[in-house]
């Protein structure tokens, strides 16, 4: 199935191709608990999902969560606030250091108004493009404290990512991301956390 070009107003990036690439899970998923079935996608139906959904949406509806993810310098610092409390310490800072290794490289650490540097993609949704048709979920591991949920857009046939999400102070946060299927992880771990 190939991509769709994006609409004029399409916010932010275009979906690569790279996402059409069969599925490769990560290593920080790949304890072997995380299998992933294309029929078995679904909308959101458990609380872990709902969370991860609510982020998704939330990055959809406002383009300064990406700037957050990012920590980058032009961001609007007070908008933070809004976002604080979705993800782990943990995932922000491999967010920040993913993009900042990615200005070193491309811009000699500076950012520079005529030039686009750091990441070329949302490492939020592990794509250039939002999908406006929302998201499809799979919950391959979940033990009431961490679940490792794969996410499709409706009109692809593979996930683009595979999120965990943990139970902390009775609140699901965002700990990790593995963009598929390059296997891109932001803030790897060796399975599962409680």
């Amino acid at each position: 199935m190939a991509t769709r070009a994006p609409e004029p107003q399409t916010k932010r990036f275009f979906l690569g191709l790279a996402t059409l690439l069969p599925l490769q899970v990560g290593p920080a998923f790949a304890s072997g608990a995380v299998t992933v079935e294309s029929n078995n996608y679904h909308t959101a139906s458990t609380a872990a999902e709902a969370a991860l959904d609510n982020i998704l949406k939330q990055d959809n509806a406002d383009g300064t969560l990406n700037l957050f993810i990012l920590k980058r310098p032009d961001r609007d610092l007070s908008a933070d606030i809004l976002f604080s409390g979705l993800f782990t310490p943990a995932l922000e800072a491999a967010w920040a250091e993913a993009e900042t290794e990615a200005v070193a490289k491309q811009c000699s650490g500076q950012y520079d108004e005529d030039y686009i540097c750091g990441l070329d993609y949302s490492p939020l949704l592990c794509a250039q493009d939002i999908s406006e048709d929302g998201y499809l979920y799979q919950t391959g591991h979940s033990d009431g404290n961490t679940a490792l949920i794969s996410v499709r857009w409706p009109w692809l046939d593979q996930p683009v990512a595979t999120y965990r999400i943990v139970l902390q102070n009775g609140k699901w946060l965002l700990d990790g991301v593995t963009c598929l299927p390059d296997g891109t992880d932001f803030n790897p771990s060796n399975g599962p956390r409680g």
